[in-house]
């Protein structure tokens, strides 16, 4: 059980209850379940600092990504691994006297054996992977990137430079804290890969604040247990499998959980089109990304989601027991924060068919793919309420230029949209995005669909809230 920087953690613990992110804007730092199963936003990461972070690492991804294919750099990579020269005869120079007599008897030379490694077994696993995990805290905690690269698997330089990612973003945002870690359980995956199932529990001052648990992949080399992930090549072949509204693409990697995730990605595009009353006219393409190195240009620490209008038919999801997946509640299942995050990114992908998502602001896009998939967050809500932070529409308008937690953000554009669908309608909302696709400004948007000014919108919407939330503030 070792201690690590509460930040430090938190920017290792992906959201679970948004949805993940649009092209607009990058999915705040992962949230924990406190002690009444709340989930909490950390303070700080944005993506800002994600893209400060990535620049650390970002030459030797371009080299890599612009030299090689992902095999060839694979091969070129293992074929460093253990490359270091041995002394043979011709370069070590002997000192030795000149025998005086011959030697009657050569001694015996036993020449080197490999040294035999035991079998693994469950118990041994989880024991070797836990003094992994408890190295790789110990390297943040003390800022020793040797020791952290230590618990890295070597030979695959894509999953390598995402941990160089992730440790550089630990540095950036350090905090106080208190963090422990338990593997619960192992489980083969084969091809020598292994799964933990990793217990966290984090604290302030020695008070509990919050649990979560991820789901990371080891491997054992040399006789030591790595953090590891499946090289593209192991993924195997992408296949297809097909549905009423949506296509699923996975790897031979994820073929066990492939019908789960397909379902319930069905079952979240028929939420958000009843929700929205948009259909879509050919099947959606959802593709499963077990690895980072079959999601390009996606830094460590980004969304487990996502949506991009370069590609309008298709959103992507990292995979159930990946590295890149996150966290979720403790206990509880990874698959409903998937169907969450599913549900959160099909309403971006249907509404921007609607009115393009790039010509809105944040608050409106983010507010309205969270009411869809009805994520509220009312712990964001009250704590910002009684200490009189909210913000403004104007600073929800880009969430990458806050300076406090993302969590908050999210929380009150879902108010926002909630509020607007309340009083006008869904047809209301449509009426303001279309005004602001139109008009450029929220005031003259909300003029020309609401029939009432910013300001007086802000009065009315925060008199709401305090109303809404006004008996759990003690009022």
């Amino acid at each position: 059980m070792l201690t690590v920087p509460v930040r430090a953690l938190l920017s290792l613990l992906l959201l679970l209850t948004l949805g993940g992110c649009s092209m607009r804007s990058a999915r705040p730092s992962p949230p924990v379940a406190d002690d009444q199963g709340v989930m909490r936003e950390p303070s700080a990461v944005r993506r800002g600092l994600v893209e400060q972070a990535s620049r650390a690492t970002s030459a030797a991804r371009t080299a890599l990504e612009a030299t090689a294919t992902p095999d060839r750099a694979l091969a070129t990579a293992s074929a460093s691994v253990g490359a270091t020269r041995q002394p043979t005869d011709s370069t070590i120079q002997r000192t030795e006297p000149t025998p005086t007599k011959t030697v009657q008897h050569a001694a015996k030379v036993r020449p080197r054996t490999a040294p035999v490694q035991k079998p693994v077994t469950l118990a041994s696993a989880r024991r070797g992977i836990q003094q992994t995990v408890n190295r790789y805290y110990e390297a943040l905690d003390a800022k020793d990137v040797q020791l952290f690269r230590t618990t890295i698997v070597p030979g695959n330089p894509y999953w390598r430079a995402v941990q160089e990612e992730q440790y550089a973003l630990w540095l950036i945002n350090y905090a106080e804290g208190d963090a422990s870690a338990r593997v619960r359980n192992v489980r083969p995956l084969g091809r020598g890969y292994y799964t933990g199932k990793i217990d966290l529990t984090l604290a302030f001052n020695r008070d509990e604040y919050g649990r979560a648990t991820q789901d990371w992949v080891f491997r054992r080399v040399d006789g030591r247990w790595k953090l590891a992930e499946p090289t593209r090549r192991e993924l195997g072949t992408l296949h297809s499998m097909h549905g009423t509204a949506i296509t699923l693409e996975y790897y031979s990697w994820d073929a066990a959980q492939a019908r789960r995730v397909m379902h319930l990605s069905e079952t979240a595009y028929r939420t958000v089109s009843s929700r929205l009353a948009v259909r879509s006219r050919q099947r959606i393409r959802v593709r499963l990304l077990p690895a980072y190195e079959v999601s390009p240009g996606q830094a460590a620490g980004e969304s487990v989601g996502y949506y991009r209008s370069a590609t309008p038919n298709a959103l992507f999801l990292r995979s159930p027991g990946s590295f890149g997946f996150g966290t979720y509640r403790p206990y509880g299942s990874p698959y409903d924060e998937l169907a969450k995050t599913a549900t959160h990114e099909l309403a971006h992908l249907l509404a921007d068919r609607r009115v393009p998502l790039g010509s809105l602001p944040d608050w409106m896009t983010e507010g309205l793919a969270e009411w869809v998939s009805g994520n509220p967050r009312p712990y964001e809500i009250r704590r910002a309420l009684r200490a009189d932070g909210l913000y403004s529409l104007a600073q929800l308008a880009a969430f990458e230029r806050l300076t406090g937690g993302a969590g908050l953000a999210y929380a009150q554009s879902y108010e926002i949209v909630s509020y607007v669908i309340q009083t006008h309608g869904m047809n209301g909302y449509w009426r303001l995005a279309r005004a602001h696709r139109d008009h450029g400004t929220v005031d003259r948007a909300l003029r020309a669909a609401l029939g009432v000014g910013q300001p007086e919108f802000e009065r009315e919407w925060r008199k709401y809230l305090r109303d809404k939330y006004g008996t759990d503030l003690g009022r």
